[in-house]
């Protein structure tokens, strides 16, 4: 090539569209190159559908006093044309010279860059007689050739370089080397590339010589965009769409603008596969080496690119030559504002090469995208990877890809339900899939959905193998996550049983065995069988060695709820602690995390804190469908509203949840059963208790339940039930003295030796509230055992027994409800019916002043403000 360089590849192609077609070009306000060729070593003409960037000249002259200039920016930036326009408008002569092969050869470098300044002077040789066209300044120092060219012209010198990033010789790169190093007084060197030179140009950094423009100030702004769309005749596109389509890369506005010149109703967006911009695309891939093409091939199917993708990418598996960094550079890309690193192709350029790549190699698009999802896997982006694979029809790699996003994280799996939303064209319908589509609707919060496709499911294997049919390992995972977030026990118990068999163990990760014995911990906890529970936890134990960190959730949640099962607070409160706020999203793992350290802090009467834990799980839970978690959640926060003396408040609670979950563990059941029979004797409605407690599941939990009934019903039967209680936990003995301290024949001797040995189990267990939920008669009782006994557990819990007995006299306690009339109990049962006032009274052929003052009265006696709040309150009160 030249010294002169032709027009660029884009202005070739521009003007052979100009050429070919009847395209009328507007040509800015400005100073216009001429069309013919430009004078030896002078800038390049400038395209007459360019315009002027003031931003970026203004950016080029901020300090005269430098002597370096960097303009970087990938192909089709408008390097070349920002430098042109803005030497052509200063009065200073300026020396051009563009890069080429040739000039990798250090003797040819320096006589075309000699010739290039010495067309500058008018008259004769430069320096001593010698022409630099001739060659006959080879052995003169290049310093004292630009200075003799200042002196004669008496002014000083701009000498822009081209294409920089084509120079790879050593000895060449060596002769502007010393320019960036030492240029002379009067002499701008502007360095125009596609990627970073090597050329010190850190050195001229640090001495605070150098003036950079990057990639990204080349961008063209909103501004800019309106500028250039406004001298288009003929074709109105919006600023907005071409910001969007092209990112303000330059050639590809331009590839937007002629590719739409010759069709009536196109978008920057969709280009035509057979318009100028494909063209374009075409000769730039044809002429990129080997590597740079397989590596555009390959990532114009990634939403965005990183450093590490993007080495994964340009590894050439074959040992061939691989992308360069400096090639990747140079490839039009632009940053992600989201994402610090990231940086992404423009939209218009994304979807020409993935036409040209269509139209080239039909048959290496299934390859390319299975490259780029490898290489997506490789680097821990998953859910592109498994996009990549399911639209390369790689369906196994696909699902090996979403179990390591669950082995990982679970609730990343939500990623992939919001996946198979947006693109349910790419999503598989074989049997081998249905486990992932299963999980990633749990994820998502849509267990309904999930039961449904575990239905198909078995409809499908039912009729292909018969009733004794056998579950893949995925879709017994699948069934146990179900099972989990419904509080289905037996399915939950059998599913973990199938998944720790030997053989369906020998091709599981450690993690999902670890799981796996997890689960069968919470079936036997949820189940309320403690033993077993704690059975479970020992064989847990020994799978967890050797397993992944990953697992250690797992394995600590499995812990927490054996202590919840025992009541055992100190056992558990540190290592939840130390689980929580790790920065994980772990859906309704971290719901459970929540819960239990929500139950510990409420146990131990931090009251404050224990509530905002306890609203995020109950958040957490709705939010991915966890019943159990929800329920559980819900009882412990009406416990904390009733120890704060919002006694309907928590009845109110408990009761909606109880309707909203039937079909509860026994254990979870038990504690909201245990909740409102304690919520209901505080308010005097002892039948409802009695009603709470009847249809029970039998055990522990329901012996106690049924004394403290008979403690406020029938006295006299209530040391019979206490005695009949078999405890099966450590929490049931503790709970079991207490009620014997306060049987209404016990003897004083016998009432301060239950409860000094309920303190005795209960203090090494970490227990507080349940001492003090038991009322102000057991609190008095152990405000007295203090001063006959020293023990601290004593001590500590008589001064809480005080506090306890001090907030009760200020609190507002909420009475027994005072009983309504038949015609209010009739007005209550129709305000649920969303009726209004004159409706309700034409039904019970009374007038609307008299409807009114029913409803009055009934607010009065439920305590309420609105109609909605009484329908609540009447239907925890069982009146509705």
């Amino acid at each position: 090539m030249s010294v002169t360089e032709g027009p660029s590849l884009l202005h070739r192609v521009a003007v052979r569209a100009a050429a070919e077609s009847p395209l009328q070009v507007c040509v800015p306000a400005q100073k216009v190159a001429s069309p013919d060729a430009p004078a030896r070593g002078s800038p390049p003409p400038v395209p007459p559908f360019a315009i002027r960037r003031m931003r970026l000249e203004e950016r080029l002259e901020d300090h005269p006093d430098r002597h370096v200039l960097l303009v970087r920016g990938p192909a089709g930036a408008g390097k070349t044309v920002l430098v042109s326009q803005w030497a052509r408008a200063r009065p200073q002569p300026c020396a051009w010279l563009a890069i080429d092969a040739i000039h990798n050869d250090e003797t040819v470098l320096r006589q075309q860059l000699f010739g290039a300044v010495e067309s500058l002077c008018p008259g004769g040789p430069v320096v001593g007689g010698r022409s630099a066209s001739a060659g006959g300044i080879a052995g003169i120092p290049l310093w004292d050739v630009l200075t003799s060219v200042t002196q004669r012209l008496g002014a000083a010198l701009t000498i822009v370089v081209d294409d920089v990033h084509l120079l790879h010789d050593r000895g060449s790169r060596h002769v502007l080397e010393l320019l960036v190093e030492h240029p002379p007084d009067q002499v701008r060197l502007v360095l125009v590339s596609r990627s970073k030179p090597r050329l010190w140009i850190e050195r001229a950094r640090l001495r605070g010589d150098l003036v950079e423009i990057t990639p990204a100030e080349l961008r063209f702004e909103r501004a800019e965009i309106d500028a250039l769309a406004s001298t288009w005749t003929g074709r109105q596109l919006d600023a907005a769409q071409l910001e969007q389509a092209t990112l303000g890369w330059a050639a590809g506005l331009r590839l937007a603008y002629l590719d739409g010149s010759n069709r009536d109703t196109a978008s920057p967006t969709w280009p035509d596969p057979d318009g100028i911009a494909s063209g374009y695309i075409a000769e730039l891939m044809d002429a990129l080496p080997a590597a740079t093409r397989s590596f555009l091939e390959v990532t114009c199917w990634l939403p965005v690119l990183t450093e590490r993708l993007c080495a994964a990418v340009a590894a050439d598996e074959h040992g061939g030559p691989s992308t360069s960094r400096s090639e990747i550079e140079a490839i039009p890309a632009v940053p992600v504002p989201s994402r610090p690193g990231a940086f992404r192709h423009p939209p218009i350029l994304i979807r020409l090469l993935q036409q040209q790549c269509r139209r080239a190699a039909p048959r290496a698009v299934r390859a390319a995208r299975r490259r780029a999802a490898e290489a997506c896997r490789d680097t821990g982006d998953l859910v592109t990877a498994i996009e990549l694979f399911l639209q390369a029809g790689c369906t196994d790699e696909a699902a090996a890809s979403c179990a390591d996003l669950a082995a990982v994280d679970d609730a990343a799996l939500r990623r992939v339900d919001e996946l198979m939303v947006r693109r349910p064209e790419i999503t598989p319908a074989g049997p081998g899939w249905l486990a992932w589509r299963i999980r990633a609707a749990v994820s998502a919060g849509r267990v309904d959905e999930a039961c449904r496709l575990l239905d198909r499911a078995d409809a499908a294997a039912g009729s292909a193998n018969g009733a004794g049919h056998e579950d893949s390992p995925d879709l017994v995972m699948a069934r146990a996550v179900v099972a989990e977030h419904l509080g289905e026990v037996t399915d939950l118990l059998t599913s973990a049983d199938r998944l720790l068999t030997p053989g369906a163990q020998a091709g599981d990760s450690p993690g999902s065995v670890v799981r796996a014995h997890g689960w069968r911990v919470r079936a036997r906890v949820w189940a309320g069988d403690a033993d077993r529970a704690k059975s479970a936890m020992r064989e847990l134990d020994k799978a967890a060695v050797g397993a992944e960190v990953e697992a250690a959730v797992d394995i600590v949640l499995a812990r927490a709820w054996v202590a919840w099962c025992d009541g055992d607070i100190s056992g558990v409160a540190e290592t939840i602690a130390a689980r929580e706020g790790d920065g994980g999203d772990r859906g309704s793992r971290t719901a459970e995390l929540a819960l239990l350290a929500g139950w510990a802090r409420r146990e131990r009467n931090h009251l404050a804190k224990a509530v905002p834990l306890l609203d995020e799980a109950r958040s957490l839970a709705a939010v991915h469908s966890h019943h159990v978690v929800a329920a559980l959640a819900a009882s412990e926060l009406a416990r904390c509203h009733r120890a704060s003396g919002a006694g309907m408040e928590a009845l109110e609670l408990v009761a909606s949840t109880r309707g909203a979950h039937p079909g509860l563990p026994p254990a979870i059941d038990l504690h909201l059963r245990g909740t409102e029979v304690m919520v209901r004797l505080d308010l005097g409605d002892v039948a409802g208790a009695r009603a709470a407690v009847r249809d029970g599941p039998p055990g522990a939990d329901t012996q106690l339940l049924a004394a403290r009934v008979a403690l406020k019903e029938a006295p006299s039967e209530a040391r019979e039930l206490v005695e009949s209680v078999d405890p099966s936990a450590p929490r049931h003995v503790v709970e079991t003295l207490l009620l014997r301290a306060q049987l209404p024949d016990a003897e004083p001797e016998d009432e301060s030796a239950a409860v000094i040995e309920a303190i005795s189990v209960g203090g090494a267990l970490g227990l507080v509230r349940t001492f003090l939920d038991e009322g102000p008669a057991l609190n008095r009782r152990l405000s007295d055992l203090a001063l006959d006994h020293a023990d601290r557990d004593v001590g500590h819990l008589a001064a809480l027994a005080c506090h306890e007995l001090d907030l009760a006299t200020t609190r507002r306690q909420t009475g027994p409800i005072e009983q309504l009339t038949a015609r209010e109990l009739a007005v209550l049962r129709m305000l649920p019916l969303r009726m209004s006032n004159r409706e309700m009274a034409a039904q019970l052929y009374v007038s609307v002043n008299t409807l009114k003052t029913h409803v009055r009265a009934i607010y009065r006696k439920l305590d309420v403000p609105h109609r909605s709040a009484a329908v609540r309150r009447a239907t925890a009160l069982q009146l509705v």
